[in-house]
C-alpha cells in the first residue's frame, strides 16, 4: 500500500530504512512507497494536523499502466516532496474527504496521484526483471505466511542465490529479506486481529510465529505497542 502524509504544524523526523533521516514540515509531502519500512518521531513540542491517505497498490498499478504501459508498481523517486501547490491541494482534499466521507472522491485522488507519478516516477531506474522477481517472491511469502519462511526457501522458489535476493531487497526496499518477511507477518497478524478479533495464540499460529511470546516481541518491535493494545 502507498501512503502519503502531511502535517499542518510542527516538524516530524522520518527515518527511511537504508536512507538518511528526513524532516517533514508544514510545506512538504511525505511519500511512503509500498513495503518501505520507516519510523517517525516529533522534533518539536507541538505537532498538529497530521493527515494521511492510503492508496491501494493495485489501484495505483492500474493508473501507472495507463500512464507508462508498465504493469508493475513503479516507486516514487522522492521521500519528501516540497511543492506548496501540491501540499495545499492535498491538505484541502484530506479535509474534504474527512468532513464529507459519504461521497466518493476517486476522481480527485486520481488527479492528484497522476501528477505525483508523472513528476516523480523515474522510469529510467526501472529494472522490470528485478521487479518481477520481487513480486513473485512477495506472492510466495504471502501464500506461505503461516509457515516459517527461510531465505533459503525463497532462493529455492525463485531460482536465484541468497546473495542476489539480499541485494534486490536492499536496493528496492532498503531492508533485508528477513526484515521484509517479519514486516509482512506482523501486518498480516494486525489485519486479522482487527478483522476477526482472534486470540493471540491463534494469531501467532496463523502468522507463522514460533509461539505467542515470539509474536508479541516482534509485533512490539514493528509497531511500538503490544498486540493487546492494538485495538485500544
Amino acid at each position: 500500500m502507498l501512503s502519503i502524509s502531511i502535517i499542518e504544524q510542527g516538524n516530524i523526523d522520518i527515518e527511511y530504512f537504508g536512507s538518511q533521516n528526513i524532516s517533514l514540515s508544514n510545506d512538504s509531502i511525505a511519500i511512503f512507497n509500498p513495503n518501505i519500512i520507516h519510523k517517525a518521531q516529533n522534533t518539536t513540542t507541538k505537532v498538529s494536523g497530521y493527515w494521511v491517505i492510503y492508496f491501494d497498490r493495485n489501484w495505483c498499478i492500474d493508473i501507472q499502466k495507463e500512464l507508462f504501459n508498465i504493469d508493475k508498481f513503479i516507486l516514487i523517486d522522492q521521500n519528501i516532496i516540497k511543492d506548496i501547490e501540491q501540499y495545499i491541494y492535498f491538505l484541502n482534499l484530506c479535509k474534504t474527504i474527512y468532513y464529507n466521507n459519504n461521497i466518493s472522491y476517486e476522481d480527485e485522488l486520481k488527479q492528484f496521484i497522476i501528477e505525483i507519478f508523472l513528476k516523480y516516477c523515474n522510469l529510467e531506474s526501472i529494472d522490470n526483471k528485478s521487479l518481477a522477481v520481487l513480486e513473485d517472491i512477495k506472492q510466495f511469502i504471502t501464500k506461505n505466511i503461516d509457515q516459517s519462511i527461510r531465505l533459503e526457501d525463497i532462493a529455492i522458489h525463485s531460482g536465484y542465490s541468497t546473495n542476489h535476493i539480499i541485494k534486490l531487497f536492499n536496493k528496492y526496499y532498503g531492508i533485508t529479506p528477513n526484515a521484509f518477511i517479519l514486516n509482512q507477518k506482523v501486518n498480516y497478524a494486525k489485519m486479522n486481529m482487527i478483522k476477526h478479533n482472534c486470540d493471540l495464540a491463534t494469531i501467532s499460529t496463523q502468522s507463522g510465529f514460533y509461539d505467542q511470546s515470539h509474536f508479541c516481541k516482534n509485533f512490539k518491535k514493528v509497531f511500538g505497542i503490544s498486540p493487546n493494545k492494538c485495538n485500544n
